[in-house]
This record gives C-alpha cells, structure tokens and sequence, in this order.
C-alpha cells in the first residue's frame, strides 16, 4: 500500500478513482493502472501468481491479495497467538532480531483486530529469553513496576552489549543494577 501510495497510485486500487469518461484523461489513467497491476504483480512471491494472474484490474488483484492475506479467522488468531505465546531466543540470535520476531507477530495480530497488550509483550519475550538471562530476568522481577516494551528493548540491548563486552564475567550484582536502571 505504502509504495502504491507513494506513486500516486493508490487511489486507483482503492476504487476512489473510477476509469475515467474524458477521453484525453484515459490513457493517464491506463497508465498508471497498468503500473499499478505491475508493481502489486512484482511485490509478491512466485506461488502466489497464480492466485492472481487472471485478475483484469489492479482493483481484483489487491483485493485477491487481501482475500489471501486478511483472513481474520479463529485459526489464523489461534495459529499467530500459539506461535507468539511458544517464541524463544534461538542460539545465537541476537536480541534486537528475537524481539523484532516478537513484534513482527505482534503487529500480524493486530492486522487482525488481536492487540497484544505491552504487558503481554513484555511477558513473551522475558519468557522467551535462555538461561544466561535468568539472573537478569529475577532481577526485573524485583522492581516495583515492570518495565515497558519499549523500555525493556532498551534495556535488552544494553544488556546484551554489556554481556558480550565482558564475556558473562560480571557479577549478579551488575545485573541488579541494569534491572533497576543504574548502569554500571
């Protein structure tokens, strides 16, 4: 939508733009809905041409698409909550990209009409982290008010810079301290 948008074309695809009846403005418009239909033809994966490639307008291949995409059915939310609710930090990934694939999940259920609340965010993803976070997780614990989302990523962050600079030779006690927003 964002790139259709962006070329001025999304009005066409939309319907706010009917073909028009004056003849000098048809081929503007043919134009642009031939662009269109290419761009949208362009932005998906290979198997799902088929799906598409009978569509005469750019208007029925979007809403193909958004056929295909925006199902919001019980098991599309089911699906997307257990997916979200099992999410663990694989080996070696790095915490910017285990909570990228949270949020990616998050924002797919909101798409939805599911929103997953900061609380449940934040739940998910100190869930989701492996035992070398433990003391740093029990820490969290002890603070008065949970962090944010937006304030445990942060907080994450630093945590795993700090965690690789001194190679987990810290003590439990500089994990308290980042918990409780006094960094060392």
């Amino acid at each position: 939508m964002t790139i259709l948008e962006g070329n001025n074309l999304w009005s066409i695809v939309s319907g706010d733009e009917p073909k028009p009846t004056v003849v000098g403005s048809i081929p503007d418009w043919e134009r642009r809905e031939a662009k269109e239909k290419v761009l949208l033809c362009m932005s998906v994966k290979d198997n799902i041409i088929p799906h598409i490639r009978d569509c005469k307008t750019s208007k029925e291949t979007w809403d193909t698409l958004k056929g295909l995409y925006e199902t919001t059915n019980t098991n599309r939310i089911l699906f997307l909550k257990t997916k979200l609710l099992s999410l663990k930090i694989e080996a070696n990934e790095s915490i910017s990209n285990f909570i990228s694939r949270v949020k990616y999940l998050s924002d797919k259920l909101g798409d939805i009409g599911e929103k997953v609340s900061n609380t449940d965010l934040v739940t998910i993803i100190l869930n989701g982290l492996v035992q070398d976070y433990q003391i740093f997780v029990s820490s969290l614990a002890a603070r008065e008010k949970p962090p944010s989302f937006d304030e445990l990523t942060r907080i994450l962050l630093q945590e795993e810079e700090r965690m690789k600079n001194f190679n987990l030779g810290s003590s439990s006690s500089d994990l308290a301290l980042v918990a409780k927003g006094k960094y060392p």
